[in-house]
């Protein structure tokens, strides 16, 4: 389960996302949506 680390990255890059990045399930969309952006 890597997906803990990669959702701290996510809060590091993005804290205003944390709610959505947070919620499981929707982990690996977020990580798409940031590499769209």
């Amino acid at each position: 389960m890597d997906s803990g680390w990669k959702n701290m990255q996510v809060k590091d890059v993005m804290t205003k996302e944390v709610k959505w990045a947070e919620v499981p399930g929707t982990r690996a969309e977020a990580l798409d949506l940031l590499r769209k952006l």
